[in-house]
C-alpha cells in the first residue's frame, strides 16, 4: 500500500471511531446533573465570556424557552415588531429563570407598552458584562430606555464555565477561532457526556463540595462593591450620552440572615472546641467529635471549626460529622450573600441619588405584600421571582417608566 493511500486508510478509520463514538453518546445519555442543564443553554463569547445560544427552542428548568437569532430571549407567541425602544439589560432575575417566555417582566412591559423590548439578560450576567452588552448590542441600536438590573452575581465569587477566581475586570477577551472551535466541541455529544459524568463524579461526593466551598471562601467577588458603583455610574452616563433614559432597579434576594449568637452561647462553644482540641490530641476521635458538633450547635458561625470538624470526620470515618459541619459552611455562605446583596443595593440607591436616576424598586414593591409568594421556591430557589413577581415587577416598572411616546404609559 502506497504511503498517501495509508494516510488516507487511517484517516478513514480515526473518523469512523469519532463518529461511532458521537453516536453511541448520543444513545447513551448519562443523567443531566442541574449544572449540565445551564450549560446545555450557553456558549462561550470572545468578549462577554459567555452567551446564550442562538435559535434556542427548548425547555429549561421545566418552562420554555426561546431565543432570537442573535441569543437573546424571545416570547414566540407575540416577537417584537419594529426597533427596539426599551432595553432591559440583566441577569437571571429578569431573564426569567424558571418561568414561561410569555411570563418575564420584560416580556409583560412589551405586552402591557404596546413597544418593543429586548430582554438583554444572561443568567449569570454581572455590570462587567452588561457595559459590554450596553456598548455592543444595546447602544447601536439607539433605544429611547435602558434599564439596568444587575447585582447578584457582582457581590458573587464564582462563574459558569469554571473555577475561575479573577476579577471580571481581569478577564481578557478570547479569540473568535478559540471561542468558536470550543463552542463546536461543547456542542458534540460526547463532551457532553464525559462532562456530565466528570460532574457527576465531582459534586456528588463531600470532597468535591468542600473544595469548592474552599475556593469561594478565598475567592474575592466578581466585581467589588466600589467597582459595582463604578459600573452602573458608567452605564448611566453611556446611556444618557446617548440620548436615551437610563433607569436602575433594585432587586430583592429572599435570603435568610445569619442567627444571632448569645456572648454566653459563644462562650461555651469555645469551651467544647478547646477540649474537641485536647481529645484529638490524645486520640479519642470520637469523644472529639461530639464536642465539636455540640459546640456548632451553640456557635454555628464559626467558620474555622466547622472545617475542623469536616476534617475530623473524613480522618475518623465519620460522615455524618462531616457532612454537618458541610451544611454549616454552605449556610455561611448563603448569609455572606444576603449580607453583600444587602450592600449591593445600597450602592444602587446611592448612585441613583448621585446621577439623579430613577428606580424601579422591586425590593419595596415586594415588600408590600409580606405573605405572597413572589419567588419560585423560598428555600431551593429563593433568588428567582416566580410569575406572579414577574408580573410585580412589570407593573412597577411600566409605573416608574410613565407616558411614553407613541405606546400607552400603563400595562393592560
Amino acid at each position: 500500500m502506497t504511503p498517501w493511500k495509508a494516510r488516507l486508510t487511517w484517516l478513514a478509520l480515526a473518523l469512523l471511531i469519532v463518529g461511532g463514538v458521537e453516536l453511541a453518546t448520543g444513545f447513551w445519555p448519562a443523567p443531566r446533573e442541574r449544572l449540565e442543564a445551564i450549560l446545555e443553554i450557553f456558549e462561550l463569547h470572545p468578549t462577554r465570556i459567555w452567551a446564550l445560544r442562538k435559535g434556542l427552542d427548548t425547555r429549561f428548568m421545566g418552562v420554555p424557552l426561546h431565543t432570537d437569532h442573535e441569543g437573546w430571549r424571545i416570547n414566540p407567541a407575540a416577537p417584537p415588531r419594529g426597533p427596539f425602544r426599551i432595553y432591559v439589560l440583566g441577569d437571571s432575575l429578569t431573564f426569567g429563570w424558571g418561568v414561561g417566555d410569555s411570563q418575564t417582566w420584560p416580556a409583560l412591559l412589551q405586552q402591557g407598552l404596546g413597544i418593543p423590548v429586548r430582554n438583554a439578560s444572561v443568567p449569570g450576567y454581572t455590570t462587567w458584562q452588561g457595559m459590554r452588552v450596553l456598548n455592543e448590542v444595546a447602544l447601536p441600536d439607539r433605544p429611547e430606555v435602558v434599564m439596568i438590573c444587575h447585582g447578584v452575581n457582582d457581590v458573587s465569587k464564582l462563574r459558569f464555565f469554571g473555577a475561575d477566581t479573577r476579577p471580571d475586570e481581569d478577564q481578557r477577551p478570547q479569540g473568535e477561532l478559540a471561542v468558536a472551535t470550543w463552542n463546536l466541541l461543547m456542542n458534540t455529544n460526547t463532551y457532553r457526556f464525559l462532562r456530565n459524568r466528570a460532574f457527576r463524579k465531582r459534586d456528588g461526593a463531600m470532597d468535591g463540595q468542600a473544595a469548592f466551598l474552599r475556593l469561594s471562601q478565598e475567592a474575592p467577588p466578581r466585581v467589588s462593591l466600589e467597582a459595582y458603583a463604578r459600573n452602573l455610574t458608567q452605564m448611566i452616563e453611556q446611556v444618557r450620552a446617548a440620548g436615551a433614559r437610563p433607569v436602575l432597579v433594585k432587586m430583592p434576594l429572599n435570603l435568610p440572615l445569619p442567627p444571632q449568637v448569645t456572648s454566653d452561647a459563644r462562650r461555651q462553644a469555645a469551651e467544647l472546641f478547646a477540649q474537641a482540641s485536647s481529645l484529638v490530641g490524645a486520640g479519642d476521635f470520637a469523644k472529639a467529635t461530639t464536642h465539636y458538633l455540640e459546640g456548632l450547635r451553640l456557635d454555628p458561625l464559626d467558620r474555622k471549626r466547622c472545617w475542623e470538624t469536616y476534617e475530623l470526620g473524613c480522618q475518623s470515618g465519620d460522615p455524618a460529622a462531616a457532612e454537618f459541619a458541610l451544611s454549616l459552611l454552605r449556610r455561611m455562605e448563603v448569609y455572606q450573600s444576603s449580607a453583600r446583596h444587602v450592600q449591593s443595593n445600597l450602592r444602587v440607591e446611592q448612585v441613583a441619588r448621585k446621577t439623579r436616576t430613577p428606580v424601579v424598586d422591586v425590593e419595596a414593591t415586594f415588600g408590600r405584600f409580606p405573605g405572597r409568594q413572589l419567588f419560585n421556591n423560598p428555600v431551593s430557589d429563593p433568588y428567582h421571582p416566580n410569575a406572579a413577581g414577574h408580573r410585580l415587577i412589570s407593573e412597577e416598572a411600566a409605573r416608574v417608566l410613565g407616558p411614553l411616546p407613541g405606546g400607552p404609559s400603563r400595562l393592560k
